[in-house]
């Protein structure tokens, strides 16, 4: 595929949702407000002293979390070569802005409990062995319905090149 063929595809797909245009980029408003909550959070006059081994992230790291220079999240697009006129997969790339830091601390600390819930899917495999053993199939009631969503991303920032 071209660069302008591709362009053209993912400019598509971001006007296909409710995607709209903002006025500025709001990455250093949202480094200066994660920065006060983090600051708010650490400067808590709570006593924890008592229960300190039970934190999950103590309170002076919470520091390391601040943000700055932080850079806007941006959209790319994998073209799916296995179906009909090549569509694209909308790829939204967090890395370096505001957060991002500290959201991979939460998916660190939250890393142990996937795959504990009834609702996890380990991959196709597992889908259609869950399928086998539900209450649907066994009594016969009930259909799987598979979607196949056009517009997965609400609000995405788009500049025309």
């Amino acid at each position: 595929m071209n660069r302008k063929d591709y362009i053209d595809k993912l400019g598509e797909r971001i006007s296909a949702g409710s995607n709209r245009p903002i006025s500025k980029n709001p990455t250093v408003s949202r480094d200066k407000n994660l920065n006060k909550l983090i600051s708010l959070i650490g400067s808590s006059d709570v006593d924890v002293e008592e229960t300190n081994d039970d934190l999950i992230l103590d309170r002076k790291d919470l520091y390391k979390f601040k943000s700055s220079a932080s850079s806007i999240p941006w959209l790319y697009g994998l073209i799916k070569i296995h179906k009909p006129d090549q569509p694209l997969r909308e790829i939204s790339s967090a890395v370096d802005s505001p957060g991002h830091e500290l959201m991979k601390k939460v998916s660190q600390l939250l890393q142990p409990l996937v795959g504990k819930e009834k609702t996890f899917v380990k991959d196709g495999y597992h889908f259609v062995d869950n399928m086998l053993k539900s209450r649907f199939y066994m009594h016969k009631r009930g259909f799987q319905v598979s979607l196949d969503v056009t517009a997965l991303f609400h609000v995405c920032l788009w500049k025309k090149p």
